[in-house]
């Protein structure tokens, strides 16, 4: 009889705590979705809160890190953002708008060589993601290799990206767009 008792009340405390990590799982996932609210109406700073909120909420809650380093980077603030980029591929590395954003952050942090490998993980985990061929096109524009840049940019516009007219225009000048 004890027994059945002992495991009755532990059973108990499971599922609540089994509850308890399901509603903070939950919990970070409105603050993240408020964060990117936030983000959209321009007011980055109270959306940084939210992810910040998150991440308390659920320490291992890949999409708070990518929002953070986002909004870090769309600030310009990108020593701090390759951190939470960093962090979000080692909990999803699976993610290829984190490992592409990484490369770009550290392009234009001029860590041009380290830039290269995150943003061709990112082509390889979503090869038809009209974005992530974008910034790996910005990446060999940066380089110098133009033909490499117009390949990437051609898989960029058949997946319907949102690319910078002054970038076409500027990989124009270098170089003709191949036929």
């Amino acid at each position: 009889m004890k027994t059945a008792a002992i495991f009755i009340i532990s059973s108990l405390l499971l599922s609540q705590n089994a509850m308890a990590i399901d509603d903070m799982t939950s919990q970070a996932k409105h603050a993240v979705e408020l964060g990117w609210q936030y983000f959209s109406r321009g007011d980055a700073e109270t959306a940084l809160k939210r992810f910040n909120q998150a991440r308390i909420l659920k320490k291992d809650f890949a999409p708070a890190y990518f929002g953070t380093a986002y909004v870090l980077s769309a600030q310009n603030r990108l020593e701090e953002a390759i951190p939470y980029y960093r962090t979000t591929i080692d909990l999803e590395p699976s993610f290829p708008h984190a490992h592409s954003n990484l490369g770009l952050a550290l392009l234009y942090s001029g860590e041009k060589t380290e830039a290269l490998k995150p943003l061709q993980e990112a082509v390889d985990l979503a090869p038809k993601d009209g974005d992530v061929n974008v910034n790996l096109a910005i990446w060999y524009y940066e380089d110098g290799q133009y033909a490499n840049a117009w390949k990437y940019l051609k898989v960029a516009r058949e997946n319907g990206a949102n690319i910078k007219e002054s970038f076409v225009a500027d990989l124009s000048e270098k170089m003709k767009e191949p036929r």
